[in-house]
């Protein structure tokens, strides 16, 4: 036992652990421990141990930690940074296009769509089952996206709020909401071949969306937010700057009220005269803004892939066609300010049929000898062909150059055909002869409305404009812009008055009772491999009033089929939309104000002043009270998928069933005052008839106010139909 050891043996100890500094203070301690007794403190030992123990663990630690704060320190703070920070890149929203009152003709709005991560997926034949009912896809296709371990796939875009909140519910691992930008175009098809539209990636495709993408398109950003346990976004200044990164918006010329007059128009003569298609341009003289700019048949952007390239197709800037008589209006113009003919000069017009150069030209009636005045009214192709050649195609052609033909009008479109017009030096005598009457060279009817409206501003040429914004405007045009000499324009003005209004007048079915206007008809033969077959473009150009424009309205009906002439097919659309246009803005004439202002000759017994006063006082409320939101009734506008509704209405929402819970007794009143008891509310009855006192109605006096829809072509269906009949005015 160690207690009964020698001494030799405990000094044989003592060396072994002295064999060594280290060793030799601890034997120095246990020497201590027995030093006095003779025997060792095992329980000062077991301290030291302890103690021993603690110091390994600790220097352990520290150099545990110097590793992890140290060496792996730079490694475990990136780790860290991408656990509680993500990155995110913004889009700002897509600026809005707007009418000239602030409607929004195509907006933005968010949506979701839905993206997967296959890999993430633990049931794939549960989640394709869901999501078919859930999509209304088929399971094999869903099957087919999300089989594998793909790191990212799109599932669907821009699904609707009630998919995506489905989604959210159903909890289902390796399924992801997205939020993204949808355009919607609230009026649906209102101005949709000028508008155009974006694809799925927000990117302007056609028409003003892609003219002006880099206006429209909001700024991307990178954006480093932070994260919360669960992975929830937490953003510290509300999203401020992301709003910072939205896109401009575009404000057109176009009014919403008289673009919606304008459609409905064009589609019922297009669908009644069975036409190829239709179109109508309205422009506020004085400013050259373009008020209206319709097609049919119509295109809506929401469903741009359920159309085709031809629905889409913008025909009134891209479309080049032989303008037919409605030219002639510019050729009494040179002939006039060449001093070669007076409104008087008779010319002979053949009896209907001249041989020129082996080529037969034909009026539609025959006619011997015409005054030039005559000549206009009556469309005579002889005629005219005969005041061309007087003229000389060098004269002629040079101002049907500065009237803007053969050339762009500038404004801001995709692909405008500047037409077809040969250099006017190498014309030969048939093709002068036809190009006075409109054959031989090709315009847009774009550029036809840039040349009426110079003659409208009796002479001088402005530009049109389609954008409100100051910077995108059209500037005037540089160097000489007068083209003819206000006297000119102003006889021509005059001779184009007696179209419509004179009793033998081709232009007769655009009059409007108490005002007078001017235009021309115009009916084109279309050519087919180098011949003029039986297909023909009908057209009309006409203003209001006669002698001092304040509107221009040009349209233009390809192809019709029950009836092809421009008097009895596009002139009862210029009369349609300009009574609308101008009721709308409370400057439709009363029968009763024609003898105050000289229009209606012998009627000025029958002139009441009160009645004259009262009306005044009407427009005023008319213009005062008109809605700055334009369409009757409300149009539907829906999103890309039907399920969600952007509402836009284009009168003020209920003020018309609000003042008059039923429809009123419009009957024996005039046609103006009738019209405008409804147009003030923002709805547009329905003429049928020529007279100027309302003798029916439908629905009858008292009746509910009829639900608004759409008629199978996408048209709105009329709900107020007014039909006239002559009074004793």
């Amino acid at each position: 036992m160690i207690f009964g050891q020698s001494k030799k043996t405990k000094r044989n100890m003592r060396q072994s652990f002295t064999g060594s500094k280290s060793s030799g203070r601890l034997a120095a301690v246990f020497a201590g421990l027995g030093a006095k007794s003779g025997k060792v403190d095992w329980g000062r030992v077991f301290m030291l141990l302890v103690a021993f123990s603690l110091l390994l663990v600790w220097l352990l630690l520290w150099s545990r930690f110097y590793v992890l704060q140290v060496v792996q320190g730079p490694e475990y703070a990136n780790r860290a940074e991408r656990q509680h920070k993500t990155g995110e890149v913004h889009v700002g929203r897509r600026g809005s296009i707007l009418d000239r009152n602030g409607n929004v003709l195509a907006g933005s709005i968010e949506s979701y769509s839905l993206s997967a991560r296959p890999s993430e997926i633990e049931d794939l034949k549960a989640v394709t089952a869901f999501l078919a009912r859930t999509l209304g896809q088929p399971e094999s296709k869903l099957s087919a996206t999300l089989k594998g371990k793909k790191g990212f796939v799109w599932v669907q875009r821009k699904i609707s709020d009630r998919d995506a909140k489905l989604i959210a519910e159903s909890g289902l691992p390796g399924l992801y909401l997205q939020k993204e930008q949808e355009r919607v175009y609230p009026y649906k098809h209102l101005a949709g071949q000028l508008i155009g539209f974006v694809g799925l990636d927000n990117k302007g495709l056609d028409g003003l969306e892609a003219v002006f993408d880099n206006r429209l398109s909001g700024r991307e950003v990178r954006q480093i937010v932070d994260r919360d346990a669960r992975g929830g976004r937490m953003y510290r200044d509300g999203r401020q700057e992301i709003d910072e990164l939205a896109g401009q918006d575009v404000q057109l010329t176009i009014d919403a009220q008289i673009q919606f007059f304008a459609e409905n128009a064009i589609a019922k003569t297009v669908q009644e005269n069975e036409a190829a298609w239709g179109g109508c341009l309205i422009v506020d003289v004085k400013s050259g803004d373009i008020l209206a700019w319709a097609h049919y048949p119509f295109f809506n952007p929401n469903v741009y892939n359920q159309h085709s390239a031809t629905d889409r197709r913008n025909k009134l800037a891209m479309d080049a066609l032989e303008q037919g008589s409605t030219i002639k209006s510019f050729t009494v113009a040179a002939a006039l300010q060449e001093h070669k003919i007076t409104a008087q000069t008779v010319y002979n017009c053949e009896n209907g049929k001249w041989t020129l150069r082996g080529k037969v030209i034909r009026d539609t009636r025959p006619h011997k000898e015409l005054t030039v005045e005559q000549i206009l009214r009556y469309s005579s192709n002889i005629g005219v062909g005969k005041i061309g050649l007087d003229m000389g195609a060098k004269t002629y052609g040079g101002y049907l150059q500065k009237l803007g033909f053969g050339t762009r009008t500038g404004l801001p479109l995709m692909g405008e055909n500047p037409g077809i017009m040969r250099n006017p030096a190498k014309w030969p005598d048939t093709d002068l002869a036809s190009s006075a009457f409109g054959q031989s060279f090709s315009a847009t009817t774009l550029q036809m409305a840039q040349a009426y409206l110079c003659l409208a501003n009796y002479g001088e040429k402005k530009p049109l404009q389609i954008v409100r914004n100051a910077d995108l405007r059209q500037q005037p045009f540089a160097g000489e812009t007068r083209v003819f000499s206000a006297e000119t324009s102003a006889e021509v003005l005059r001779m184009l008055r007696s179209v419509v209004h004179e009793d033998d007048g081709g232009g007769r079915f655009a009059r409007i009772p108490g005002m007078e206007v001017g235009g021309k008809t115009g009916t084109a033969q279309k050519a087919e491999n180098g011949i003029y077959g039986e297909k023909r473009t009908a057209s009309f150009a006409g203003f209001a009033p006669a002698q001092n424009p304040e509107v221009l309205v040009l349209v233009v009906v390809d192809e019709p089929l029950k009836n092809q002439y421009g008097a009895s097919v596009a002139a009862p659309v210029f009369k349609q939309v300009t009574m609308e246009t101008l009721a709308y803005a409370g400057r439709l004439p009363d029968p009763a104000s024609a003898a105050i202002t000289g229009l209606a000759a012998g009627n000025a017994s029958t002139f009441d002043p009160t009645q004259y006063a009262q009306m005044k006082a009407r427009q005023d409320a008319a213009l005062k009270n008109r809605s700055a939101s334009p369409v009757p009734g409300g149009s539907q506008g829906v999103g890309h998928n039907g399920t969600r509704e952007v509402k836009g209405r284009l009168a003020q929402p209920g003020s018309l069933q609000a003042d008059m819970p039923v429809v009123p007794d419009v009957r024996g009143m005039s046609m103006r005052q009738a019209i405008e008891i409804f147009a003030i509310n923002g709805i547009m009855p329905q003429i049928q008839g020529q007279g100027e006192v309302v003798e029916n109605q439908t629905p009858l006096p008292g009746s509910p106010w009829p639900a608004h829809g759409f008629n199978q072509q996408g048209a709105e269906a009329p709900q107020i139909v007014l039909w006239l009949k002559e009074s004793a005015i």
